[in-house]
This record gives C-alpha cells, structure tokens and sequence, in this order.
C-alpha cells in the first residue's frame, strides 16, 4: 500500500518515491519483485523499448543482482538511471527513458 506525504493512500497508477526529501513522480512502475536474473533486467528492458523519450521508469527488484546488472545495461544504453535505493530488501531503480 502506498501512502503520501500527507498520510493518504495514493491511487495505485501514481508512484512518488521519498528518498531525502527528493520525490518522482513516474509514468510507469515495473514491479519484478521475487523474479531471479536475469528476468528484472529483461522485463525492464522491454518496459523502455514500449516507452517514449523523456518517459520515467520505477523498477522494483528483490533480486540482489539487479543492483548491479540494471545500472550497468543504463551505462552502456540511451536511458539515464535517475535514482537507485534499497527498502526493505527491495532494490527501486528510477530511470529516464533515453531518446
């Protein structure tokens, strides 16, 4: 269940992500939760293909080697990795789809 910074719960199409007082608000959230590799980095990479430039991603990973394999797919790509953090051994990726 999500909640906003003012206590409400927030509609489920809507994602802000509260990292040091830093908040997103992202066209799309791929949940890849209990999915083992290489499986949230290929889900992710069909999700920025179907998306238009400028579009942002939230991915949510548990697995332990999406912190390393997501980051370094977006080096080597067009898209920019905005932010990345873990929450209760989940790993959140916000990415900027690239042009």
């Amino acid at each position: 269940m999500q909640y906003s910074i003012t206590g409400g719960i927030m509609p489920a199409c809507e994602f802000y992500v509260l990292r040091w007082c830093t908040f997103f608000m992202v066209d799309r959230t791929l949940d890849a939760s209990g999915l083992h590799c290489p499986m949230p980095l290929l889900k992710t990479k069909l999700e920025l293909n179907s998306m238009s430039p400028g579009e942002t991603l939230e991915v949510i990973a548990t697995d332990v080697g999406s912190a390393r394999d997501i980051p370094a797919f977006l080096k080597l790509s067009r898209h920019r990795l905005v932010d990345i953090f873990e929450t209760d051994d989940r790993y959140r990726f916000v990415i900027e789809c690239g042009r």
